[in-house]
């Protein structure tokens, strides 16, 4: 009596033991982990700009305001006084006014108001 009271628990031991081993090859996942997901990327705002024209690059399509150097893209508004213009209407020495983003570290000109010589005498009258 003693020894088939052993042999079962003994037998039943043994099958916890496989029960509980098979489980975790039961569940595992083939599956390929998914992908890390890019986050959306951020709309960034505009940031002003005003000061004085140091540098015109118009082959690099840049244009230098103090110590800062804006590009300018084909989305960029170009405009003198009123009117709309091109990097070349801009002139060295000539106020400028504007707005910009910051995209991979490089600024980004959105708006560029030129304001001549002229037209800022006429403005101050």
């Amino acid at each position: 009596m003693k020894k088939s009271i052993v042999k079962i628990v003994v037998l039943g031991v043994l099958v916890a033991a496989i029960a509980g081993l098979s489980s975790p090859v039961l569940g595992q996942d083939t599956n390929k982990p998914a992908a890390e997901k890019k986050a959306p990327a951020q709309k960034t705002r505009s940031l002003p700009f005003r000061g004085k024209i140091t540098a015109i690059d118009k082959t690099a399509k840049t244009l230098t305001v103090g110590g800062r150097t804006f590009s300018i893209t084909s989305e960029t508004r170009v405009y003198v006084g009123d009117k709309a213009a091109t990097l070349d209407d801009g002139k060295v020495d000539w106020s400028v006014t504007g707005s910009y983003k910051v995209d991979d570290g490089k600024l980004i000109a959105q708006l560029v108001t030129f304001v001549s010589k002229a037209e800022g005498k006429e403005k101050a009258k």
